[in-house]
């Protein structure tokens, strides 16, 4: 059994190497880097995983594990201003962009796995609810903050200003949620049903404020085709995926039921998904999550049981009468069923924190220098927070600060809106900066305060 488990986690280790080196070699054909840069990024892996797993052990101190992998890329980060510059150029390293990016998709995808669609269905209203106050608010007040602050901007850049308020990175939340154990509560589907509806209006929000900018007029037909193309995505990826998943994984099934078939076929309908997302404009990670929710571990039942399974119900369980007997054919179905999440686990040891840590290492610690910076940022920040919980009073019946603090984080997300406003030069330097402080606070209090909550209920709850 040892064997067989090094033996997978070997072939897991294989894949993600890769997959991570086929990237790296299509960057570099496009002239995008040279060899030894390319190769460099090797280190910055090692040193980053090693960064995640000393970060992690703040967890000793009633922390979340992310919060320290954060807080140990804020670390890695400021070492670059100390003149240790090796670790510099990975902030702007395709490859270590890759690793995170993948990080996320793995991440929700193994929220999907763990939930299930009738589960959403009970919160949706108030998920649509929850996730266009999270978009409305913080919009309305960054806009006239953004007056406030920078009144000799235009009125397009206080649109834009506004704009990059709307953002969330759920996958902070999500990952607190899964580190204290609670992935399955109201809560959780409540944040994940609010972050598809914060995205697609994210997206056509980013979409008008951009037309504005650059044309100086409001195009209603690229509105309705974002629209339309979100609304296609969603509903083709519950109804049409949900009916394609069971043929395809029984196809697949009828090919090969090893076990590395059962690794590769969610792994591929994964980051398809993925890809289909990313063409209609929405986040990867929105079509990794529905992945997860519409394959049913149900679908990989006739693909082969991990070896303990097979042995005990071939040496023990035909020794056994009675209720004993039930119960371990009931714990070993379980187990046969959840065998997929375990497969795509180790995957997850290896891409997951790199997400974190990256997103900790983009923070720019020379931020602070500026005195009118941080106070701008400390602003914005108290407005980005308190636009996002007020969410949680239309959340229904259920832990409303739990939710608003959910919807807190803004994570690269954020940065992104903030970048396309910088290229276009709708947003300046100093607006960039307070952005930042912004962003880094978010990402910061969440695992924090959302820790303190969800052990204040545990605790609280007989």
């Amino acid at each position: 059994m040892l064997a067989f488990v090094r033996r997978r986690r070997l072939w897991v280790l294989i894949a993600a190497v890769a997959l991570a080196f086929s990237t790296v070699e299509a960057y570099a054909a496009s002239g995008g880097s040279t060899p030894d840069e390319i190769f460099l990024s090797l280190g910055w892996i090692a040193v980053v995983l090693i960064a995640a797993r000393v970060g992690s052990a703040i967890e000793r101190l009633g922390q979340p594990p992310v919060l320290g992998e954060i807080l140990a890329g804020i670390v890695l980060s400021g070492l670059t201003l100390l003149g240790f510059h090796w670790l510099e150029p990975m902030h702007s390293s395709t490859v270590m962009k890759f690793l995170a990016e993948v990080g996320t998709i793995i991440l929700l995808f193994q929220i999907g796995l763990e939930s299930n669609l009738e589960q959403f269905r009970t919160v949706g209203a108030r998920a649509i609810l929850v996730g266009t106050a999270g978009v409305v608010l913080p919009f309305v007040g960054g806009y006239f903050l953004g007056v406030l602050l920078f009144p000799e901007q235009s009125i397009n850049a206080h649109i834009f200003f506004g704009a990059t308020l709307t953002a969330t990175s759920v996958g902070i939340s999500v990952r607190v949620f899964r580190d204290l154990g609670v992935q399955s509560s109201p809560e959780v589907n409540i944040i994940l049903g609010a972050a598809v509806i914060d995205d697609v209006l994210g997206v056509i929000i980013l979409a008008v404020v951009r037309g504005l900018v650059q044309t100086g007029t409001l195009e209603l037909a690229s509105i309705l085709l974002i629209v339309a193309k979100s609304l296609i995505f969603l509903v083709g990826a519950l109804v049409i995926g949900g009916r394609i998943a069971p043929i395809l994984t029984t196809w697949m099934a009828r090919l090969s039921s090893s076990t590395t078939m059962k690794f590769a076929v969610p792994t591929a309908f994964c980051f398809f998904a993925s890809y289909l997302a990313y063409l209609v404009d929405l986040a990867p990670i929105i079509g990794a999550f529905g992945a997860g929710l519409i394959l049913d571990r149900v679908y990989f039942a006739m693909y082969q049981a991990p070896e303990i399974v097979e042995r005990i119900e071939k040496e023990v369980l035909p020794s056994l009468e009675g209720p004993p007997s039930v119960r371990l054919s009931e714990i070993l179905q379980a187990y046969r069923l959840h065998h997929v999440e375990e497969l795509i686990e180790p995957m997850a040891y290896f891409f997951v924190p790199m997400f974190f840590v990256m997103t900790g290492f983009s923070v720019d610690l020379r931020t602070f220098g500026s005195p009118q910076v941080v106070i701008a940022g400390l602003l914005i920040t108290a407005v980005a927070v308190a636009g996002k919980l007020v969410t949680g009073l239309v959340a229904g019946s259920v832990r409303r600060w739990i939710v608003g603090w959910g919807m807190v984080p803004r994570g690269e997300v954020g940065l992104i809106f903030a970048s396309v406003g910088l290229s276009i030069g709708v947003v300046t330097a100093e607006e960039y900066s307070a952005i930042m402080v912004m962003v880094m606070l978010t990402t910061l209090l969440v695992p924090f305060v959302l820790g303190y909550l969800l052990r204040r209920s545990k605790a609280a709850t007989p």
